[in-house]
């Protein structure tokens, strides 16, 4: 069965110290909207300065994989999920419902 992907939460952010922390979730799921436990992802984070992180993530038994992180800049956030595999499963990126979105801190 085809997997499929999502970033069913919008990124977040709140005030932490000097800085923010950011929050994300990825959804993993087959054709039927079935969570898949241990696809493995990468998550890519575009920072406002343009510098790059990336995260490797996998799924939970939900199909579910959050990432946390802080940062001391405001500005444009750009999220992109990449790079997703699992052992047995075969990954058909045509099924995405959504791979990328923003996160704006004023």
């Amino acid at each position: 069965m085809d997997l499929t992907n999502h970033c069913p939460t919008l990124p977040s952010y709140t005030v932490s110290g000097h800085g923010f922390r950011i929050s994300t979730s990825i959804l993993i799921q087959d054709v039927n909207g079935v969570g898949i436990n241990d696809a493995t992802v990468q998550l890519g984070i575009i920072l406002p300065s343009g510098s790059a992180l990336t995260f490797p993530l996998k799924t939970d038994a939900a199909g579910q994989a959050d990432q946390s992180f802080t940062v001391s800049d405001s500005g444009l956030y750009k999220f992109k999920v990449r790079n997703v595999n699992h052992p047995i499963r075969e990954y058909d990126a045509s099924l995405n419902i959504e791979t990328s979105d923003t996160l704006l801190i004023p």
